[in-house]
């Protein structure tokens, strides 16, 4: 086809080239995203985690690295698969290496709506599993969630970081979340006679009753404060429990909640004093306004005097 032909094609059969390169920008932005959401998610966790994370991560790309090779050879030649063992194990396992690094599993199971990794067709289940959150959608509605880009954006509102002198607003919002519905398993400190191992696993306990100690001893301050704690409660709970365990879906919906309330609380504070300020200013330009008639009245009242 020369140039002229090329020329002569309808719009119509050059939309599908058109909707590739928006889908192409689609994903970019959703990877872009992903990327922020994770880094928004590690704030909350002390370096010893990280520094595990980054370990983890590392091992689990190996080993990925490890099973593409395995299964492109099998692939390429159908015997090699029936006389290796670790293809058979590979193809019968329905978990990836990923879900056997419990820290950075957990971080990465900790995304929400369409950030979430795939399930796994057949989840071992926990020991120690409640009911799923879902079972209790019809007992308390809830707000919808919130877009993780809003959340990305909060963090740079000023009302997120400030310190609060007096401990009532986070008392008041570690009260709401405390009776949400998803919070009840998280309000004591989890104990290794009910959940063994747990000790060994989980190097940097919290729980709502321990946040609630450090707001009232003044070592948590902020809504920032507050949200990377609460982050760090649902962090440990999908590490030990696994990200598509009953536990690991309560962790993720009782973040979400703390996700919404402590947005909600930005907002609102934000929305205080920005409309203090505005009172402010609106006073201090009504009192301008009576100072200069106050004057204009004097300065009648003194031409009045000198002509007499």
């Amino acid at each position: 086809m020369d140039s002229s032909d090329q020329a002569s094609i309808a719009p119509a059969q050059q939309l599908p080239q058109q909707s590739t390169s928006t889908a192409t920008n689609t994903e970019g932005d959703r990877e872009e995203l992903i990327e922020a959401t994770l880094f928004r998610l590690t704030q909350g966790l002390p370096r010893a985690e990280l520094d595990l994370i980054l370990s983890e991560s590392e091992a689990c790309e190996a080993e990925l690295l490890k099973e593409i090779e395995l299964l492109e050879k099998a692939s390429s030649d159908p015997s090699f698969e029936n006389e290796s063992p670790e293809v058979k194990a590979i193809l019968e396992c329905v978990l990836t290496p990923l879900d056997q690094y419990w820290t950075a599993s957990a971080l990465l199971g900790r995304l929400r709506d369409d950030m979430m990794l795939p399930r796994i067709p057949t989840a071992a289940a926990s020991p120690y599993a409640i009911a799923p959150a879902a079972s209790h959608s019809k007992q308390q509605p809830h707000h919808a969630p919130v877009d993780a880009s809003a959340l990305i954006e909060m963090q740079n509102n000023p009302a997120y970081t400030q310190q609060h002198d007096q401990p009532t607003q986070l008392l008041a919002l570690y009260k709401k979340l405390s009776s949400h519905r998803s919070a009840h398993v998280f309000r004591k400190a989890v104990k290794d006679e009910e959940a063994p191992g747990y000790s060994d696993r989980i190097r940097f306990k919290m729980d709502l009753g321990l946040l609630r100690r450090l707001i009232v001893s003044n070592q948590v301050v902020s809504y920032h404060d507050f949200h990377k704690y609460a982050g760090l409660i649902a962090h440990n709970c999908v590490k030990f429990n696994g990200r598509e365990s009953d536990y690991g879906m309560l962790a993720r919906e009782f973040e979400q909640a703390a996700d919404e309330m402590v947005r909600h609380a930005v907002l609102t504070t934000s929305a205080q004093q920005q409309g203090g300020a505005i009172s402010n200013n609106v006073d201090q330009g009504s009192g301008a306004a009576n100072v200069g008639a106050e004057k204009t009245n004097v300065d009648k009242a003194d031409a009045e005097m000198a002509s007499v």
